[in-house]
């Protein structure tokens, strides 16, 4: 079976592909580094992520088809309930939007209603497509589409790719 936008490879990719812009991250996005200089953080951050990326690397592939880490159950449902835009989404809704990748893997359904946004197994009409990692990195609020040419996302139908954007500004 293809990848899906779930898969621990793909996951570890999008993040990896993230890791340039932790510096455009504002100053004490993270908690208990609120006391920290910006300076001190933007390094703090890159210090963590690489550690994070290099164990992520470092499991062969039956490790990485097996993992089971808090973050990586549902991640893109986690994020797509809990961090977007609530003023968008009361724009947008309801729709329902298809996010397929085109390397790969089943379509996931983003459901956005008045009252929240949902994301699970599932197709619709309207759709946005792209590779899965530009997809993750979507939802995440981590798609750069200027900076990054593997990040341009096409819509179908009613569905947008910058409505979206928009909708998951990132965290």
């Amino acid at each position: 079976m293809p990848p899906g936008l779930s898969d621990p490879d793909t996951m570890i990719s999008a993040l990896a592909a993230s890791h340039d812009r932790l510096d455009a991250l504002p100053a004490g996005s993270v908690g208990r580094w609120n006391t920290l200089a910006p300076g001190h953080q933007a390094t703090g951050r890159r210090e963590h992520d690489a550690r994070h990326l290099a164990l992520l690397r470092a499991l062969d592939v039956h490790e990485r088809r097996t993992l089971r880490v808090p973050y990586f159950v549902g991640p893109l449902t986690l994020f797509a309930e809990r961090f977007h835009d609530a003023d968008v989404r009361a724009r947008l809704a309801p729709r329902r939007i298809a996010l397929r990748p085109t390397d790969g893997g089943p379509a996931q359904l983003l459901e956005i209603g008045a009252e929240g946004v949902a994301l699970g197994p599932g197709d619709a009409p309207d759709a946005v497509t792209g590779p899965a990692e530009a997809l993750v990195r979507l939802v995440y609020g981590r798609l750069d589409p200027d900076q990054r040419l593997d990040d341009r996302l096409t819509g179908a139908g009613d569905a947008d790719p910058s409505d979206l954007r928009a909708l998951f500004r990132g965290y």
